[in-house]
């Protein structure tokens, strides 16, 4: 006797079933999975890019004098000018620093995605850059609940009050306990050159996309810093080279994420390694 086919509404009673069921196995599953992954090379990069365009227009907005200018000028760290920009246009600048804090979170799961793209033919180096850049992005949310703290402290005890302890403090807020947060956000500056090498190798990324990788591994680091015309470029960058991958990633088209390891000598374009 045949079995009875599976009717419309017991499909999806079966696929709800296998997340409670521990018999079901799934040996090509990888974390955080296509449709995640995809999504965030292609939302993260945007908020990065968002995010510090907002950062740069709360300073541009602050209506600062030609006397403020030149005391910023002479100031050794961006956070006095920040603050300022803070105290004049509170939502604006909170908008840009909260939209590149949820860019850091989006981007963890985008580049441990990415990492398992390019590991497949560069497996030790995407490993390592992958884990040194998502030390980074960590790394950069300890630095964003100290400009939180930071802009608190201008409502709490005053513009003035606020800048003076800031920088009596700059440089142990900005290191961390015991310098861990400024360690691992330097992983950004190793871990951006490994994925570059590691996605040259696999044939992810040409010469010149690796180069705008690199130009985004180098965004500033810290607590307090100015976004500039250079960091919005590396944005700019960062969605050049993401979005088309995350792109890739939903509509299947990159291979060696469901397959087991084989060997491939597909010869590369000439355009292949340029772009």
């Amino acid at each position: 006797m045949n079995a009875e086919p599976a009717t419309s509404h017991q499909m999806p009673v079966s696929a709800a079933a296998q997340l409670f069921d521990s018999r079901a196995r799934f040996p090509n599953a990888w974390f955080p999975g296509r449709v995640i992954a995809g999504i965030a090379l292609i939302l993260g990069p945007i908020l990065w890019s968002v995010g510090l365009t907002l950062r740069y227009a709360g300073l541009e907005a602050a209506g600062l004098t030609a006397n403020e200018r030149t005391w910023l000028a002479e100031q050794p760290f961006a956070a006095p000018g920040q603050l300022l920009a803070y105290a004049r246009n509170p939502n604006l600048v909170i908008a840009g620093y909260a939209t590149f804090a949820a860019a850091c979170v989006v981007l963890v799961f985008g580049m441990i995605g990415f990492a398992r793209v390019v590991a497949e033919r560069s497996k030790l180096l995407a490993q390592l850059g992958g884990v040194a850049v998502v030390a980074s992005l960590a790394g950069r949310l300890y630095f964003s609940g100290v400009e939180l703290t930071s802009f608190r402290l201008v409502d709490v005890i005053g513009l003035a009050a606020a800048t003076e302890f800031v920088m009596d403090s700059y440089v142990e807020l900005s290191y961390g306990l015991a310098y861990v947060p400024v360690v691992a956000s330097a992983g950004a500056l190793v871990g951006g050159v490994l994925l570059s090498v590691a996605a040259l190798q696999t044939g992810t990324l040409g010469i010149l996309r690796c180069v705008l990788l690199l130009a985004w591994a180098w965004t500033f680091l810290g607590v307090l810093k100015e976004s500039d015309v250079g960091s919005i470029q590396g944005g700019i960058a960062l969605c050049v080279v993401m979005v088309p991958v995350g792109i890739e990633l939903l509509r299947r088209r990159l291979t060696g994420l469901e397959e087991p390891s084989v060997p491939d000598d597909r010869r590369r374009e000439r355009t292949e390694w340029l772009w």
